[in-house]
């Protein structure tokens, strides 16, 4: 689709510091005064059924697409399982998914503004903004504005074998996403057992010659800092 066709009136802006994508996210949704907010990612292969399913979205309204890897249904997850055709979702229920064609209503991103001061949580830069989200739309027990709609085929970082250099950027970022994750959105009570799990099964991988997800030390930092290595 070439989106030329559709609205002549497009503006590009280009940044060259490393800020995180929520702060992106959040200087678009701040500046821009729309019914809704589509987020999209260059590894997503967009469809006309998804741009017409966009068209349905209204501003007191969260869409979130199918997202598809190798034609199999990945994300939305509705209380940890994979969406499946014709599941209905409440308001109590537990959904995540990935920011990729993520549809934001006016009216939504206004009501996590107000709870949270931003719409998407400036403390994670790269992995984790998408989660982070899907948090808080949890926690303000709004899951019920969620509408899920046509999807796409979507490239998974996770899923794809990458260089060495980049797979250890990858695993640093994932380590700085899962250490704010606990810190900031997960019960104090829960602290400890998590670090003591994550630590063995670090050790279990380590003893066993299997791959790490994550780096131990990163998370252990960003940890106790509270605050992403590359936050100033």
């Amino acid at each position: 689709m070439n989106v030329y066709e559709h609205n002549k009136n497009i503006r590009y802006h280009e940044t060259l510091h490393n800020i995180s994508l929520a702060k992106i996210y959040n200087e678009v949704i701040n500046k821009y005064n729309a019914q809704v907010y589509i987020i999209l990612d260059d590894d997503s292969s967009l469809t006309d059924t998804y741009f017409e399913a966009v068209k349905q979205i209204s501003s007191n309204e969260v869409g979130m697409p199918v997202i598809y890897y190798d034609r199999k249904i990945i994300n939305p997850c509705i209380n940890g399982q994979i969406y499946s055709e014709g599941i209905n979702i409440d308001a109590n229920d537990t959904i995540t998914t990935i920011g990729s064609g993520l549809v934001v209503g006016r009216d939504v991103a206004s009501q996590l503004f107000k709870a949270y001061n931003s719409v998407f949580d400036e403390r994670f830069y790269l992995y984790g903004v998408d989660t982070t989200f899907c948090f808080r739309l949890n926690k303000l027990k709004i899951n019920d504005k969620i509408k899920i709609i046509d999807g796409f085929e979507h490239g998974l970082s996770r899923l794809e074998r990458k260089n060495d250099k980049l797979t250890l950027f990858r695993k640093i970022e994932r380590s700085n996403d899962l250490a704010l994750q606990i810190r900031y959105y997960k019960e104090k009570k829960h602290w400890f057992l998590m670090m003591v799990l994550l630590l063995a099964s670090s050790v279990k991988k380590f003893v066993t010659f299997q791959p790490q997800q994550y780096k131990y030390s990163t998370i252990i930092k960003t940890f106790v800092k509270g605050k992403h290595e590359r936050q100033r």
